[in-house]
């Protein structure tokens, strides 16, 4: 396997999708894996906003089937698995709908998988909680990340 810079494959997968390519969950998981694994967060985070919002589509996966792929395969350390989680939250927090009860699904399938949520995960959901005006559960989410000290 030819080892590519993760800044031209960032490159070459934007540019592919701009051209119309049709990507499969193998290669959207593939980038994702090479650039959380190289520290490029921002650019994960953007390409899971992308395939969240339908601006990469393809009919050969759904955003559902790509997050479960994700997270069953092909992460295999434990701050890989942290960091696709914290960019999960944090594409779909960001994402035009605003999708609060998916970042809670993927919250809860983190814990239940026994991996503990970090700050910048649970500001994530307390700036949207607050944002789509559900102060309450913000409170909620704030007490429970101060338990994590």
């Amino acid at each position: 396997m030819v080892k590519v810079p993760p800044e031209k494959a960032f490159s070459f997968f934007i540019s592919s999708t701009c051209q119309g390519l049709q990507h499969t969950s193998q290669s959207v998981s593939f980038i994702l894996n090479r650039l959380l694994s190289s520290g490029m967060q921002s650019q994960a985070q953007s390409i899971l906003a992308r395939v969240i919002s339908g601006q990469i589509a393809s009919a050969m996966f759904s955003a559902s089937s790509l997050m479960e792929e994700l997270t069953q395969t092909h992460f295999t350390s434990y701050s890989t698995h942290a960091l696709l989680y914290e960019a999960i939250v944090n594409a779909y927090g960001f994402c035009e709908a605003g999708d609060l009860v998916k970042s809670f699904q993927l919250l809860a399938m983190m814990e239940e998988t026994g991996f503990s949520p970090n700050v910048v995960i649970y500001t994530t959901l307390i700036d949207g909680c607050c944002k789509n005006g559900d102060v309450h559960l913000g409170k909620k989410l704030f007490s429970k990340m101060e338990g994590l000290d």
